[in-house]
């Protein structure tokens, strides 16, 4: 589907963060925040089920590290590839050149600007025709660890910004309502963060920049909308059953206030089964008060949860499917729709295998597998899986 707005992966649209509210609760084990960003000026007509592709910017302080480490001045002044835009080095890192993911061209440039031959005994180390392990160091050495890890390695900064890759935007699922909210989108963020394989914290670049640690309230954030597959039946009255753990749930809260929407205008909208899992009840259960207002009101029919660290046994949203089989069957054979948002690794496959075993168990089809891409292209199973 082709745009219908004037700003794109190579015109963003700066708009402005409204809000971020934490949709975690005393301790917990990670971070999550609930984003309102004002998309006034944009022209934009977003859909349900579409994404804000969001440009962020890296952390400063690695920034200023990489070049403390160069002996680069902040202030020097560099052409962007493609572009010809003349930046100062500092913030052609910062909001321009991907410094986490570096690209073979990047090593490659690396050797041959490196001097001491301690540090050319450790290069010629690097495993770069074994794929496995070469993916592995890849996926361990941002660009401040290599420089640490070849601190004799020097160049301009023009040649710096010429080796390093693009910094590439992020897709979240929109979380809000078109007709409730047409000039803000709503986004639900996990912040990730783990250890490498050196011990050393590692953070996701986008999610880092969206918490309270980057941008601040009021600030701009450079995006563009793109529109999707994904979304609500264009018969409201169709059911709707939805499969979203974790912050996989964010498009569905965009389908269940929209359809609140289209029944409070006085359409006739079909019932709606959410199934939402997470670690545990009492710091990860997102939109909790939301659900429960739903439920209370009728435009949410069922609300199945599974929080899988809140007992001995691993219970995940895919249990929760196989317990509700012959209702769940029941409404697919009555034409209800069904999604699954969230992991791609794991989670979609285990519950697909959950679907497959329904439709095979009580609803009697001798070919589920045939049966779900029949529903594929009646655009009746939809995935926005990552």
């Amino acid at each position: 589907m082709e745009s219908d707005v004037p700003y794109d992966r190579n015109h963003p649209f700066d708009a402005k963060l409204l809000s971020r509210v934490p949709l975690c609760r005393g301790e917990s084990e990670r971070n999550a925040y609930h984003l309102v960003i004002d998309i006034r000026g944009s022209h934009w007509h977003y859909s349900c089920g579409d994404s804000l592709a969001i440009f962020p910017k890296n952390a400063p302080q690695e920034v200023m590290q990489i070049l403390q480490h160069l002996q680069i001045d902040p202030s020097e002044e560099i052409f962007l590839p493609k572009t010809d835009e003349v930046k100062s080095i500092q913030a052609a890192l910062e909001e321009i050149c991907c410094i986490t993911h570096l690209s073979k061209i990047f090593w490659d440039f690396l050797g041959q600007h490196i001097r001491s031959g301690e540090d050319i005994d450790r290069y010629r180390s690097i495993p770069f025709e074994d794929q496995p392990n070469w993916e592995i160091f890849l996926k361990n050495h941002t660009l401040l660890q290599a420089l640490k890890l070849f601190p004799s390695f020097r160049c301009h900064s023009q040649e710096l910004v010429g080796h390093l890759r693009p910094m590439p935007p992020r897709l979240y699922s929109i979380a809000s309502s078109p007709t409730l909210f047409p000039d803000e989108i709503h986004l639900a963020v996990v912040m990730v963060h783990y250890k490498d394989a050196s011990g050393e914290d590692r953070y996701g670049v986008a999610t880092r920049y969206l918490s309270p640690q980057g941008i601040q309230l009021q600030d701009t954030i450079r995006c563009f909308l793109v529109h999707s597959h994904f979304g609500i039946p264009k018969d409201v009255s169709r059911d709707m059953i939805m499969v979203g753990p974790g912050t996989g749930v964010a498009p569905f809260r965009g389908f269940i206030w929209e359809y609140a929407a289209r029944r409070s205008a006085g359409e006739k909208t079909g019932r709606t089964w959410l199934f939402f899992g997470s670690h545990h009840r009492h710091a990860n259960f997102y939109y909790e008060e939301e659900w429960n207002a739903f439920l209370a009101d009728g435009h949410l029919t069922h609300l199945d949860l599974a929080f899988s660290r809140d007992q001995a046994e691993k219970i995940y949203v895919q249990h929760r499917l196989l317990e509700h089989g012959s209702e769940v069957a029941q409404w697919i054979l009555g034409g209800a729709h069904f999604y699954i948002c969230g992991d791609a690794t794991f989670m979609a496959k285990d519950v697909e295998a959950a679907l497959i075993q329904i439709l095979s168990q009580y609803a009697d089809i001798q070919d589920p597998k045939a049966y779900l891409r029949t529903m594929q292209q009646e655009k009746r199973y939809m995935k926005d899986v990552y």
